[in-house]
Formats: C-alpha cells, sequence, structure tokens
C-alpha cells in the first residue's frame, strides 16, 4: 500500500522556467541594457550551460557554493564583454536571486492537489543549492505540507543517483515500495526513483517529451484520482 509522496520541485512544483526567465530577463534588464542583443533564449540557455559546468564542479569538491555563484556571474558577463570583480559577480547574483524568489510561481493545481493528500506523507527530493530551494518552497507558501526535504546541494550527490532519494526515504521512514515519486524528467526523475525501487511518475508541464514510453500527465488531476 502507498503511504509517502514524494515531489520534485522545479517543474513539478513550482514554474521554474516562466520564473527564472522573467527574474534573468529583470536582472539583466537592469543591470546590463546592453543585453538587448541577446534574446531571452540565448540568456537562458548560457545560463544553463555555466550552472550546469559549475554544478558538477562543485559536487566533486572543487569549488564551493559561494565560489560557483561568483564564476558563473562573471562568465555570464564576460560573454558580453564585462569585467566583474568577485564582489560585483556576488553582488549582482544576489540581486537575481532576489528577484527570482520574489517572483516565484507554483502551478494552478498544486495547493489543491497538496492539499488532498494529507492522510500522506509528503517529501521534496531536489537537485539545486540548498538556500535557493529551501526559500523557494516558502516563498510559495508550499513548506509546510512536507515532512521531509532533501536537497541535492546539502549532500554532495544529485538526481538521479538512488542515494537521494534513499536518504529522503529514510527521513520519512518509509519502504521504497510504499512510496511515489512524481517529478517532470524522465531519467533524472524517474529513472532514479525506479532505481531506488519506488514507482516513478511523469509530469509533463510543458508538453516536451512527446514520444516517451513512460505515462505522461500535464496536470496533477489524473494523480490524484489514481491515489484517492
Amino acid at each position: 500500500m502507498i503511504d509517502t509522496v514524494i515531489f520534485d520541485l522545479d517543474g513539478t512544483l513550482t514554474d521554474h522556467e516562466q520564473t527564472e526567465q522573467e527574474a534573468l530577463t529583470a536582472f539583466f534588464d537592469q543591470i546590463v541594457p546592453a543585453t538587448k542583443e541577446f534574446s531571452n533564449e540565448e540568456l537562458m540557455n548560457l545560463w544553463e550551460q555555466e550552472s550546469d559546468r559549475l554544478l558538477q564542479d562543485y559536487f566533486k569538491g572543487r569549488i564551493t557554493l559561494e565560489r560557483r555563484r561568483i564564476l558563473r556571474m562573471q562568465a555570464i558577463f564576460r560573454e558580453m564583454g564585462k569585467t566583474l570583480s568577485e564582489q560585483e559577480a556576488y553582488h549582482n547574483h544576489q540581486q537575481y536571486v532576489d528577484t527570482y524568489l520574489g517572483n516565484v510561481a507554483v502551478f494552478p493545481d498544486v495547493s489543491d492537489v497538496l492539499s488532498s493528500l494529507k492522510k500522506y506523507k509528503l517529501g521534496i527530493v531536489s537537485n539545486g543549492e540548498s538556500d535557493v530551494q529551501r526559500s523557494k518552497l516558502k516563498g510559495a507558501k508550499i513548506d509546510h505540507f512536507f515532512s521531509a526535504v532533501v536537497i541535492s546541494g546539502d549532500l554532495n550527490i544529485s538526481k538521479p543517483d538512488p542515494a537521494i532519494f534513499q536518504e529522503c526515504l529514510g527521513q520519512l521512514r518509509t519502504r521504497p515500495e510504499r512510496a511515489i515519486y512524481v517529478g517532470d524528467h524522465p531519467q533524472k526523475d524517474v529513472g532514479g526513483a525506479v532505481k531506488s525501487g519506488m514507482y516513478g511518475v511523469f509530469i509533463d508541464r510543458h508538453q516536451k517529451q512527446r514520444k516517451n514510453p513512460i505515462p505522461i500527465w500535464r496536470l496533477f488531476g489524473p494523480f490524484k484520482n489514481c491515489l484517492n
């Protein structure tokens, strides 16, 4: 019998794609008006590229979290022909984060679904920086629903490593065969959850995975009905 539901955060509960794009656009418009020569898509791609590259260095212990933030901002501005000192880069990062956290958006069905799952143990497993991810939960006003929140930045391991899912299961004191994991990435979320022994549910909010062998839901309605 299922007694536990664990969720991914970005792209599953919070609309990370929309929030990040709006925050980056507002940030660069404010800080460097000259970036009008870059499209929103180019800015997003550059940001994601540097984020992924430096995240691996962070997980391998090569750089600290603060250093990662500084290097990412310096790399972005370097592409735009501007050199930032470490102090300037860190200050700019904080401005971006403040903009992001002030506009965290949850998908419309989230609060209703979480409220309907009170008889289940609820948890979060998310890749990212611990302070930022936890602030997102609070900013979205959904942090009170979860008994366990496991963030990759706290453990130096990330999805799809089964160990991060097992950490959350341990905190919730349940077994993998009694748990469902819901996420928006077929490999990192569903694949990792299945390898850890859980059931995996794939939710495709933006209809990006049209051809996929995994059952796909865009909204939480069918998922909630299956549980209840």
